[in-house]
């Protein structure tokens, strides 16, 4: 198990902890609790996963890695000023009619 989580002991039953903030559920046994955060941990393992765009597999460096390389390089200059402009931003004002 991973260092900052911590299975603990609570008012109604078990929870994961993680800095002094309860991340998961309340379990009736520690088991269902170290359960949960096994597979909570797994999840965000590194692992062989298919892209959100293409889905092609590729090995991802973790659950915040959802994009394979050529897709990720081609959305790189998404969050350039083309996109600013293709969204009003919030600080403009739009006239009404």
């Amino acid at each position: 198990m991973s260092a900052d989580y911590r299975v603990r002991p609570l008012l109604l039953g078990w929870g994961v902890i993680k800095a002094g903030i309860r991340v998961s559920p309340v379990f009736k046994t520690r088991g269902e609790a170290e359960g949960w955060l096994e597979r909570h941990l797994a999840g965000r393992a590194p692992a062989s996963r298919s892209c959100m765009s293409c889905a092609a597999p590729f090995d991802s460096a973790g659950l915040h890695d959802r994009l394979c390389p050529r897709c990720g390089l081609a959305g790189h200059n998404l969050h350039s000023d083309a996109s600013a402009t293709a969204w009003p931003g919030r600080h403009e004002r739009r006239e009404t009619v």
